[in-house]
């Protein structure tokens, strides 16, 4: 084994991996010193409008293409420096990789930032790490590495200060290790293709490398040459598309080719450049380096005249432009006693860093070199999310240089490099993870948390869940394997050449048009009088088509599916008053014993329910239930005991139990946040239309009591299954699963491209396999516990467990109060359901409108009037017509569902495991209290004055209702407040 014990360390370069290391180092003990030679760290985020110099074409070999170009192109002098040149930055660069791939352990990003955001707050995210880990004075601006060498077992480093400034100089300072953190894209890689120089040496601002690329408004009507099929070429084609006249890609067939169904309209895809030729000249171009070169022409109008011949024999004219956009070498021009430029990948020794620049040799685990492991190396690896990767990578630097882990020794380094030599081959693809970040990192952590074990000192923790589910996310976005990126061209690739070339990799991801897909969904949902009466009247043509497809198909079925589970629900109710008591001999307290049955089977299967639908289609599991209780509810219709129909009772409550917490699941994974109470709400209102609808149908139904020889409940029941058939059928066909795995015949895939993005744009996640470590996040959040406080609160704070209504009409009668028929008693308790279904549309309306998506005030006000309707039940001794208004009133409570799980969806988005037990959760903890609690204060025997049910429901829906709201809200706010920033979000792995 070997132990490095450093105590002060180099680092060159001041992007992530430079700061990152050197915040661990420091973290560590170890004194460390930045060289970086720009004036700010970010490293290629860091835009400047100013190009660097145009390298020399072709370029020169990789220990010499970091160095100032030999030639001095004409029309120069405008750029930046050659010493400490600009990077690849472009103004309108965006981050390709997903935020959450890009957080690492130091820094938390903004909570509101987009998932694809601008170059300056990636920029600004690598500066706050260096602000957070006081790295200011450890960081030396201006330097640039000119040379190191081991010198007396001390690594010698030549430093020139100042760089670019009159009063530079140069010193030599001594370390003990040194970390090369200097990043992929410095050195322009240029092909030596006949005629290019010359076309360069005569056009030199008309010949540019993709390095150079700044703005698309400098293409405007040109006729555009894109050397190169990746990543660089494919997003600039992107970028330029809507400006120039006409785009050619050229691709010589390469693995690393974007697929040409990625490039813009006016994009054509063309085979491989033979020459660059004169008009006059064409074919003798191939001798060009021995002709005499031409004399610089600064025209910028008009075509070049010259044509292109590919390898086809196929000739190209009329170019404006052309943009070389073939990468870079991998160069260590500080390093070039490491370099063998003539020798073949294929032939390295043990001793070379760099052959032919297209991969680095003789590194352990793409970080130490074997030969000498105090020569380190953060940042190596391709197709990979580079800021967590390489912030890991700075970890284990950080770990073995201190001296807290040891390495192998350097035969087993040897033997582990020799089989991936094997394994992998050479070149480009070597460094490729291709989809293997976490297997790379759990390499490296297993090798050094067993150190760091035995030293007593805590390990380093692996990938979070919200790493992993968006790795997953890739996977089920591109439609493709990410292991198979690489062939597929689609992500990851943008990290190999430039990892800076996408400029909406959402939509990319997706393949949906970038520019289509913005201008379709907006990302800031827009307030006017026109989505005050419905929300998509205020979208785009497209948007609202889309959600007239999706309402039409997934709100018909959700409502119907809804509203035949509480017909099903209240119509035991209704046959109860309606002869099953007294055909069943039912006097004593056998209502409330089958509505436990119900309520415990519907218990024991919501959240199991919620866990299956986030591993198999909803439009199999959710119909596929409903068909069962359709059997079971024909099958109450026989029932001919009271134990009969407690067995089957349980067993509808088990397959309804998919139902509403399931559908619930499914709204949120559709809706924006302008857009989700009121379906939520609509959804929610077709139980209390269908509590309606079966006194209604019992008061119709009864009337067939005697025919085929089944009383009238029981011909309820038939008619009930009857009604419930064909919407159970009606769901294998319509409902559309998640967003993410949805096939319906009706939604074309640009509108699931469309659906995909707005639930990126709501930072709401897709599906992500269950972990150990995401299971403990869930229960141990307040998400959970407050927000299934609140949902018990709402669902028990009621009388709807008992037809209280019905109850005391029937009371009247007895008392010779008043006189009502039987249609009567089963009709008029309807009106508390009109009730509930217009405040349930008076909550959404104003949730999602005036006031702005809170949820929480319709809560307080629905509360208030719980708490006086049941104190005046309660009381019981009131004015007639006030009983009568207190039994209407009771409806107020039930609108406020929908806003409980809208509520939910938002505070769970970032997590779509969590959001599916927390909605189940909620939906089975209040049903667990209502199994026992009737049995206890809503007593059949003490109907209908109901004395302890009254005061019950006038606590748990009052001060516990509006209690728990505004416990979610403070909760809620404070989780806001804390992810406001980037301080003080410092992991705990970082600051322990």
């Amino acid at each position: 084994m070997t132990l490095i014990k450093a105590s002060h360390v180099a680092v060159i370069g001041a992007g992530l991996s430079g700061s990152a290391t050197a915040a661990y180092l420091k973290k560590d003990g170890v004194e460390v010193t930045v060289f970086e030679r720009r004036d700010s760290a970010g490293g290629v985020w860091v835009y400047d409008e100013n190009p660097p110099p145009e390298p020399d074409y072709p370029s020169e070999k990789a220990s010499l293409a970091s160095d100032p170009p030999k030639t001095g192109w004409k029309d120069e002098s405008s750029k930046g420096s050659a010493r400490a040149p600009a990077g690849p930055c472009y103004r309108d660069l965006k981050n390709n990789v997903p935020i959450p791939l890009m957080t690492t352990a130091l820094l938390g990003f903004p909570q509101d930032t987009p998932e694809f955001t601008s170059h300056t707050v990636v920029a600004s995210y690598v500066q706050g790490i260096v602000k957070a880990h006081n790295l200011e004075h450890s960081i030396r601006f201006r330097t640039l590495v000119e040379n190191a060498e081991k010198v007396d077992g001390k690594w010698e480093l030549t430093i020139a200060n100042n760089v670019d400034q009159p009063d530079n100089f140069q010193t030599t300072e001594r370390f003990d290790a040194i970390v090369v953190a200097s990043g992929h894209y410095h050195a322009p890689r240029v092909p030596d293709i006949p005629g290019l120089r010359d076309w360069k040496t005569k056009w030199p601002s008309r010949v540019i490398h993709s390095k150079s690329y700044r703005t698309p408004e400098a293409f405007k009507d040109k006729n555009v040459l894109l050397i190169g099929a990746g990543t660089s070429s494919t997003d600039i084609a992107k970028e330029i598309g809507p400006l120039a006249k006409n785009i050619w890609q050229s691709a010589r067939g390469g693995d690393f080719d974007f697929p040409a169904t990625l490039l813009p309209e006016k994009a054509t895809r063309i085979g491989e450049i033979q020459s660059f030729d004169f008009f006059g000249q064409e074919g003798d171009s191939s001798d060009s380096e021995n002709a005499s070169q031409p004399e610089s022409d600064s025209s910028e109008t008009g075509a070049i005249p010259g044509t292109i011949t590919l390898k086809s024999g196929h000739k190209l004219c009329d170019v404006d432009q052309v943009i070389v956009c073939t990468g870079y070498h991998v160069s260590l021009p500080y390093l070039k006693a490491y370099h063998e430029d003539d020798t073949p990948p294929e032939k390295a020794d043990e001793r070379v860093i760099v052959t032919d620049g297209t991969q680095y040799h003789n590194l352990h685990k793409d970080i130490f070199y074997i030969p000498d492991p105090t020569l380190a190396f953060v940042g190596v690896p391709y197709f990979t999310a580079t800021f967590v990767l390489f912030d890991f990578q700075a970890k284990v630097v950080a770990t073995v240089l201190s001296g807290n882990a040891e390495l192998p020794d350097r035969d087993a380094m040897r033997q582990e490099y020799a089989k991936r030599v094997e394994e992998k081959g050479f070149r480009k693809k070597f460094h490729s993870l291709k989809g293997k970040d976490i297997e790379y990192v759990n390499e490296l952590l297993d090798w050094v948390n067993a150190d760091l074990a035995r030293r007593n000192k805590d390990p380093i923790r692996g990938h979070t869940d919200e790493f992993k589910t968006s790795f997953i996310i890739l996977q089920d976005c591109t439609g493709v394997s990410i292991s198979n990126l690489e062939t597929a061209g689609l992500l990851f690739d943008g990290l190999e050449i430039q990892s800076l070339r996408m400029s909406d990799a959402a939509d990319r991801e997706q393949g949906a048009p970038v520019s289509k897909t913005n201008a379709v969904v907006k990302e800031n949902v827009k307030y006017d009088w026109r989505s005050a009466i419905w929300d998509t009247f205020n979208k785009s043509p497209e948007e609202r088509k889309f959600l007239f497809k999706l309402d039409a198909a997934l709100l018909t079925f959700a409502s119907l599916g809804y509203f035949i589970k509480y017909l099903d629900q209240a119509n035991i109710n209704s046959a109860f008053v309606s002869g099953m008591k007294e055909d069943l001999g039912m006097y004593g307290d056998e209502l409330n014993i089958m509505q436990t049955c119900w309520t415990v089977g519907y218990v024991i299967g919501q959240l199991p329910s919620n866990i299956v639908l986030t591993k198999v289609r909803p439009s199999i599991w959710i119909p596929a239930m409903e068909l069962l209780w359709t059997i079971l509810t024909f099958c109450l219709s026989q029932a001919k005991t009271p134990q009969q129909i407690y067995a089957i009772r349980f067993l509808v409550g088990l397959a309804e139990s998919t139902f509403y917490p399931g559908m619930q699941y499914i709204i949120g994974s559709w809706y924006r946040k302008d857009e989700l109470a009121k379906r939520s709400c609509i959804f929610h209102t077709s139980s209390s239309i269908a509590t309606m609808f079966s006194g209604y149908l019992m008061a119709a139904v009864y009337n067939l009591g005697g025919k085929g020889g089944y009383r009238g409940w029981q011909w309820l029941f038939i008619v009930d299954g009857i009604i419930s058939l064909p919407v159970a059928l009606l769901g294998f066909i319509v409902l559309p699963d998640v967003p993410e795995i949805s096939r319906p015949f009706y939604l074309k895939p640009e509108e699931l491209d469309l659906a995909r993005h707005r639930m990126k744009l709501e930072g709401r996640k897709p599906r992500a396999p269950y972990t150990k470590e995401k299971i403990k996040n869930i229960l141990s959040s307040w998400h959970i516990w407050s927000l299934t406080l609140l949902y018990i609160a709402f669902n028990n704070g009621n009388n709807f467990a008992q037809p209280a209504f019905a109850q005391w009409l029937k009371w009247l009668n007895a008392e010779g109060i008043h006189k009502y028929t039987i249609a009567q008693i089963n009709a008029i308790p309807t009106t508390t359901y009109g009730l509930a279904v217009f405040s349930t549309l008076v909550y959404a309306w104003s949730s999602d409108t005036f006031l702005r998506g809170a949820r929480w005030p319709p809560m307080i006000f629905a509360g208030i009037f719980n708490m006086i309707v049941y104190i005046s039940l309660a009381v019981w001794d009131i004015p007639w017509t006030w009983h009568w208004a207190c039994y209407i009133l009771a409806g107020l409570n039930s609108g406020l569902s929908g806003l409980c799980f809208a509520w939910a969806h938002e505070i769970c988005a970032g997590d779509n495991e969590e959001r599916a037990i927390v909605v189940g959760s909620m939906n089975q903890m209040a049903y667990v209290v209502q199994a026992w609690l009737p049995l206890i204060v809503w007593k059949q025997t003490d109907s209908p004055m109901y004395r302890k049910g009254n005061i019950t429901a006038a606590i748990i829906g009052g001060p516990l209702l509006i209690g728990s709201a505004l416990l979610t809200l403070y909760l809620r706010r404070r989780e806001l407040k804390r992810y406001a920033g980037y301080e003080p979000i410092l992991r705990e792995d970082a600051t322990d």
